[in-house]
């Protein structure tokens, strides 16, 4: 088995502002140069910082740098093509553990850019979301584990449309404390399973769709 050789560490300011709060990373190629770029979530208010590759270790900030999403509270981002637009787009997961969930989406123009971010609710206390056909249509959709345990212990799934918008979420029960999600074919018949990870716990609890 090949190991991963690490051959320098590159540390890049993410923000001067005294409220950044960095609680969550996703990598992909925003701009459509051929170079992975890095979108880093502030937890205070749910705002993404923008880093742009240069394609040599080096790094620099998007103009511009900073998205807003107008949540409170990020918790979770993800990034993916969503609709027909072959350009990367983000899903910020946002809220609190009383009362709040919500997934933002900021299409992405394919230039580094983003469109104006659009609310979607889901449950309460969102903690991680991931990208993945889920109905078997042409459209990437969104699952989101909301499970935090006091909170209302769902998995949001909500079904992507062709201009990237989505579908009010439908709710299925997650196990308590579930703080991740993945989604893959497991069983090879050309339907997308999640699997949702359990604090607590050596296993995790696969939750089967559309089989």
């Amino acid at each position: 088995m090949r190991g991963v050789s690490l051959l320098a560490i590159v540390i890049v300011p993410v923000s001067s502002a005294k409220a950044f709060n960095p609680v969550a990373v996703t990598v992909a190629d925003f701009n459509g140069d051929g170079y992975d770029d890095v979108a880093v979530l502030n937890d205070d208010d749910a705002s993404v910082f923008l880093i742009r590759s240069n394609g040599d270790r080096t790094f620099e900030p998007f103009t511009p740098s900073t998205l807003v999403t107008g949540a409170p509270h990020g918790l979770a981002i993800t990034s993916g093509v969503l609709g027909t637009s072959s350009a990367v787009s983000l899903a910020v997961a946002s809220g609190d553990s009383v009362t709040f969930g919500a997934v933002s989406v900021l299409l992405g123009n394919g230039d580094g850019t983003f469109k104006t971010a659009r609310s979607n609710t889901v449950g309460v206390s969102p903690d991680a979301l991931v990208v993945a056909r889920l109905n078997g249509d042409a459209w990437n959709d969104l699952a989101v584990v909301d499970s935090e345990e006091f909170a209302d212990q769902n998995i949001s799934l909500l079904y992507g449309n062709s201009d990237g918008t989505f579908q009010a979420d439908q709710r299925t029960t997650a196990e308590i404390s579930s703080i991740g999600i993945a989604a893959a074919d497991f069983d090879q018949d050309g339907k997308m399973d999640l699997v949702d990870l359990r604090v607590g716990s050596r296993f995790f609890r696969e939750v089967t769709l559309g089989i």
